[in-house]
């Protein structure tokens, strides 16, 4: 994670978080959501994309406000 907290947005269908995360090798990801949510991805497929996995998490989640 080499020292290092970034923000993002990600825009859903109903409003645009704002999404504080770590990303390290390969795609492994934790991040801090609104509504006291952690996300955590162990992964190794070269995949930095996280937006469709947060916003399925806005999408089924009615604590992520």
């Amino acid at each position: 994670y080499n020292h290092s907290i970034w923000s993002h947005d990600v825009s859903t269908k109903k409003d645009t978080m704002k999404i504080s995360y770590m990303m390290g090798y390969g795609g492994s990801f934790v991040a801090f959501l609104p509504g006291d949510v952690i996300l955590i991805r162990f992964w190794d497929k070269i995949d930095y994309d996280v937006d469709p996995l947060i916003k399925a998490i806005k999408e089924i989640g009615t604590t992520i406000k």
